[in-house]
């Protein structure tokens, strides 16, 4: 691998957020960050065209992480939570009512 000088620009970060309020509510919008060793900067904005391409290129990878995820937990449980629970645990259960006031 390379060694990069200080003068060699670096990628810093790209960030894709979903917009929950403002101009851009409900699009996803990012920006990409680049630097060097010189403390120098700069960054432009992905627009939601662009951050829907990004995401669509991570989308399968994301879906295998999570299932990874939900079998690390699965695994990680006591044993006794992961036998069957009956058809009406739930429904027989009280439900205490709650005041909305």
């Amino acid at each position: 691998m390379e060694i990069l000088n200080d003068s060699q620009w670096r990628l810093k970060s790209i960030n894709i957020t979903f917009q929950e309020w403002g101009e851009y509510k409900g699009k996803y919008l990012g920006k990409i960050q680049f630097g060097n060793g010189q403390q120098e900067a700069f960054s432009f904005n992905i627009h939601e065209d662009k951050a829907m391409q990004f995401l669509a290129l991570i989308k399968d990878s994301v879906v295998d992480s999570a299932a990874q995820l939900g079998n690390r937990v699965l695994q990680s449980l006591p044993s006794e939570l992961m036998a069957p629970a009956p058809q009406n645990a739930i429904e027989d259960t009280n439900i205490i009512p709650v005041d909305p006031k």
